[in-house]
């Protein structure tokens, strides 16, 4: 015998349609074994005898079908497994598309809600929320992977169907530029509905069905001994990935298999609603719920997490929960973990002889070679994400055939404190070496090439400060700003 909640409420292949003990083995089936005293305020506060109310609808179950539901003087539970358990294991091993075949509809949905109490009311929105939810987590994921590999229609197709999936709550923000992405990238008409929602949310959403694609094609290259190191970890291990703008730390996050939590501030726990579910009102209670989860999370950018949710965190390690955590930061991690990784470039080894010579080990300019990207294009993202000192230093270094950081910073006028901090910078995304030395030379001096406001007074600058014969290629490449 199997319990169907979802779309309905009924047992399979037993005609028994009495919705109140039907609700009563739900609520067994899927919080565990309960007190028999609790359970007769929480189903009949109203009744004037709420024990033998109990007592009748145990009688009931037990007469529907042998098995079906057990109880002592103390407690009353049931072994009858439902089709929402069948859904979170099918989620839980990662075939999404068994569980999409599963959920008929939401949670209990069309069960009356008159007499109910405000408690059992609430359980059942929060389990019909959290069921939804989880799946459409599932499908967005899906969806990207499907995305990944040039799937968009199909991959617009499921994300479709996420969006609009029935006992779903209204979407995060972040979840919206997922959905944006996906539905761009697919032309569906529903990405204009998205777009305007975001919009709401202050979030605005504004690309070409291209520029989606290109986001959604991301390569994770490399990084074997990275995503090895992780997939080692042991249940209550924790792990942290540092790395700069464009190291791959997101990629990598979600080339691991997981739950992903976004890191983002605004209300408090709103970086582990996904996994907190209903018990968002204090910590205590969110404590109580994620303590004894197993699984992995993948929180990606511990410094946009609100601090309600690092301060849980912090808690859950100090307590040794059973779940791997692995959390990406730009910065060193603030407690101890058990495994810290500092992405840098891509090894050589890691990647094709060719794709090396022109990204120099580069993850952001990896992947943009891999989707056979332009690469000034991808390095200009890249350069909008530093500080004009970082910026205007690594393009000065690319125009010396020799690295000279004195000279640059004399060339530049820059104070030493900026001069340190756009180094740093740069050494975090791995745009230069230790040395001084560029990466990706090629595609800084195609990026100068393109944009000539840039170009002549940096060669201007930096011609000023080289002896003749050294200055005159950059004399030349500033012609246009000579005076008589």
């Amino acid at each position: 015998m199997r319990l169907l909640t979802l779309g309905g409420l009924s047992i399979e292949q037993v005609p028994f349609g009495r919705v109140k003990p039907l609700l009563l083995l739900s609520y067994l089936a899927l919080e565990g074994p309960q007190d028999r005293r609790y359970l007769a305020e929480l189903f009949w506060s109203g009744a004037s005898d709420p024990m033998n109310s109990l007592s009748a609808a145990l009688t009931k179950l037990r007469k529907a079908a042998e098995g079906l539901v057990e109880a002592d003087e103390q407690r009353a539970w049931t072994q009858t497994m439902t089709d929402a358990d069948d859904l979170l294991v099918a989620l839980e091993s990662g075939d999404v598309k068994t569980a999409l075949e599963l959920y008929k509809g939401a949670f209990l949905h069309g069960v009356s809600l008159k007499g109910l109490g405000e408690e059992l009311e609430e359980w059942l929105y929060s389990t019909r929320e959290n069921l939804a939810a989880k799946l459409r987590r599932g499908l967005l994921k899906l969806a990207e992977n499907e995305a990944a590999a040039g799937g968009f229609p199909w991959a617009a197709r499921r994300a479709e169907a996420a969006y609009d999936l029935d006992g779903s709550s209204p979407c995060e923000p972040e979840e919206l530029s997922r959905f944006y992405l996906l539905l761009k990238a697919g032309d569906s008409p529903l990405a204009s509905e998205v777009q305007s929602e975001a919009a709401t949310f202050g979030v605005e959403l504004e690309l070409s069905a291209d520029a989606a694609r290109t986001r959604l094609q991301r390569v994770l290259a490399g990084r074997r001994r990275e995503t090895s190191r992780l997939k080692q970890l042991l249940p209550g291990e924790w792990a942290w990935v540092q790395g700069g703008a464009g190291m791959g730390k997101t990629a990598l996050l979600k080339s691991l298999s997981g739950t992903f939590l976004y890191g983002r501030s605004g209300l408090p726990f709103a970086t582990l609603a996904p996994l907190a579910g209903s018990a968002l009102e204090s910590q205590d209670a969110l404590l109580q719920k994620l303590l004894p989860l197993g699984g992995t999370w993948l929180l990606d950018n511990w410094e946009r997490s609100d601090e309600e949710s690092r301060s849980v965190l912090l808690r859950l390690r100090e307590l040794r929960s059973d779940a791997r955590v692995i959390i990406s930061s730009r910065n060193a991690p603030p407690f101890a973990v058990d495994a810290q990784l500092n992405l840098g470039a891509i090894a050589q080894e890691d990647l094709d002889d060719d794709v090396w010579q022109t990204t120099h080990g580069v993850p952001a300019l990896v992947g943009a070679q891999l989707r056979g990207e332009p690469l000034d294009v991808a390095l200009a993202t890249r350069l909008t994400m530093l500080s004009a000192a970082a910026c205007h230093i690594y393009l000065a270094l690319a125009l010396l055939d020799k690295p000279d950081l004195a000279l640059v910073r004399r060339a530049l006028g820059l104070e030493a404190d900026v001069t340190a901090h756009a180094l740093e910078d740069l050494l975090a995304t791995g745009l230069i070496e230790p040395s001084g030395q560029v990466r990706v030379r090629r595609a800084a001096q195609d990026y100068l090439e393109a944009h000539p406001t840039l170009l002549g007074p940096l060669s201007i600058r930096l011609a000023r400060e080289l002896p003749e014969l050294d200055a005159f290629p950059l004399y030349s490449r500033a012609r246009l700003l000579w005076e008589e």
